[in-house]
């Protein structure tokens, strides 16, 4: 079958279109084993409508890899926004690169006015992606004064010849 398919890519995708299709936690299990080589998995187990997705999702969204942690809490904040926000606050305050990022996308995703402190000093950070997001994020929480602090870092990043701010600002 698909879901047993030697290509990762294929495997997950079969797996996900059956456990719509059927709504079977143990379809969600197969997913979950894939996430450890895979986080387009964890996105794909934020889509589904069962429970147990949510709960596997805050399984993952614990201490672990970094990427695979950071790909379940932006799921989870896109799932269920107020279960999300302990962990998108902690995330937020990593010391990983990697992990901020997902926790700055998924602060985006579903405000809260608790990362508010956290993300102004992230609009401070030296990483120009960690300063837009973190703007961006505060844009969307409303804090005044963060529109004009966006702009200033899409600029900042045209004059640096960034080729993803054309993309981030379509967003």
């Amino acid at each position: 079958s698909l879901c047993s398919s030697a290509d990762a890519a294929v495997a997950a995708e079969a797996t996900l279109s059956l456990a719509r299709l059927t709504g079977e936690a143990s379809l969600l299990k197969a997913l979950t084993a894939r996430a450890v080589d895979d986080p387009r998995a964890i996105a794909a187990i934020g889509t589904l409508p069962a429970a147990t997705a949510e709960a596997e999702l805050r399984s993952l969204a614990g201490p672990r890899d970094p990427y695979i942690r950071g790909a379940a809490i932006k799921s989870l904040a896109k799932r269920s926004p107020a279960v999300a926000v302990p962990l998108v606050r902690d995330a937020l305050e990593s010391d990983h690169a990697a992990l901020r990022v997902f926790a700055l996308e998924a602060a985006i995703t579903a405000t809260d006015v608790s990362y508010i402190p956290v993300l102004r000093l992230l609009a401070q950070s030296e990483d120009r992606l960690e300063r837009r997001l973190a703007c961006a994020a505060l844009v969307r929480a409303g804090e005044p004064g963060a529109a004009g602090e966006l702009l200033a870092t899409v600029d900042e990043a045209r004059r640096a010849g960034d080729a993803w701010v054309e993309v981030l600002t379509a967003e």
